[in-house]
């Protein structure tokens, strides 16, 4: 009869749970036979919308990963994510204030021990022990479902612009699923969405100001995160060095400005009752030196003036005869030249929207 020496039979009993009863040669496992090996070098720093977490998988058996947080290197600590086998980067989007984290490695013999204590900006030594942690690890038949993380998004636009500006606002984004969109903000109010990568928005004809942009990107589960406020600058553009500065309405009665219409404001109503006359013209008011202005009134050249004042109807000096009004809404631009008959250089215009009534 074959007899086997009954300290070889649990080695036997062993052998399928463990693969092998001998020490282990990898080099790798330091761990208690079956225990996945601690994970190491955790680190956390920073980033849009909470903390990032990374860490070193030391193990090539384990079912996932518990990542815990703390109020001090000793705890006591609070689960963040359980996580699936491979994964080494978390975001955790509540950290609070001054958070201590921990990682530990998981599979069906239960929790490895605990990594390093990371603190923002650094790490403290590794604990001994899987930090307290008596709970039963996550069968592999159903592992932990991974929390969805928010996006992270950053904004990027050229800071300068000269008024009307043109300024294009780039975003880039990233999720750990997919980014379903971006929306860009000049401070609370929407400009507007893209919803392909490259993510991107051309704001138009802005104003001179300081405006203050944002990016919020979106995930296909509804999570979201904001980038860092931009600042950029609208400066307005410099004054020409010639140029009309503005229009006003004349009385060709008295050729003297009509009272209220002096600039013109822009979409005024004038009205012949009410300006007592309808003997009216309009004079351009320059400033710099000036070889000629020319009148342009609802898309048509009207008059090119080359000597002051310039008027929509000429003078004669400083008599100005009317201008024939037709009833209705109009539009005049004034454009200053550096040489006569509209030759040149141009300079500064003027434009205003005006209604003629009787």
């Amino acid at each position: 009869m074959l007899r086997i020496a009954s300290a070889v039979l649990p080695c036997i009993a062993l052998a399928v749970a463990l693969a092998g009863c001998g020490p282990d040669t990898s080099g790798k496992r330091s761990a208690p036979r079956g225990m996945p090996e601690p994970p190491t070098d955790l680190v956390a720093k920073p980033v849009a919308g909470g903390i990032e977490l990374t860490w070193k998988d030391n193990s090539d058996d384990e079912w996932g990963f518990r990542l815990e947080r703390g109020p001090s290197p000793a705890g006591p600590w609070a689960l963040v994510a359980n996580v699936s086998a491979g994964t080494t980067k978390v975001v955790d989007t509540s950290p609070g204030s001054s958070p201590h984290y921990v990682v530990m490695a998981y599979n069906g013999f239960g929790y490895s021990g605990g990594s390093n204590v990371a603190v923002i900006g650094g790490a403290t030594s590794s604990p001994s022990s899987n930090n307290g942690n008596t709970d039963n690890p996550p069968s592999n038949n159903n592992p932990p479902s991974t929390q969805n993380r928010a996006p992270t998004v950053s904004i990027l636009a050229p800071t300068s612009h000269t008024a009307p500006a043109n300024v294009t606002i780039n975003a880039t984004a990233t999720d750990d699923g997919t980014v379903a969109r971006v929306e860009f903000y000049e401070g609370t109010n929407l400009l507007g969405a893209d919803n392909t990568s490259p993510f991107s928005y051309s704001w138009q004809n802005v104003p001179a100001g300081r405006y203050s942009l944002k990016a919020k990107a979106f995930d296909d589960q509804g999570a979201s995160g904001e980038s860092d406020a931009l600042s950029i600058t609208v400066t307005a553009p410099a004054a020409p060095a010639f140029g009309v500065t503005s229009l006003t309405l004349i009385n060709a009665d008295n050729d003297q400005p009509v009272a209220g219409f002096d600039p013109i404001p822009n979409n005024a109503t004038i009205s012949f009752a009410a300006v007592g006359t309808m003997n009216l013209t309009i004079r351009a008011n320059t400033t710099g030196t000036i070889g000629s202005v020319k009148f342009t009134m609802d898309g048509a050249d009207v008059r090119t003036e080359n000597m002051a004042p310039y008027s929509l109807s000429g003078d004669n000096m400083g008599d100005y005869p009317p201008f024939t009004f037709a009833q209705g809404a109009h539009t005049l631009t004034a454009t200053a030249y550096d040489m006569a008959m509209a030759a040149g250089q141009a300079g500064g215009a003027a434009t205003v929207s005006f209604t003629i009534q009787q």
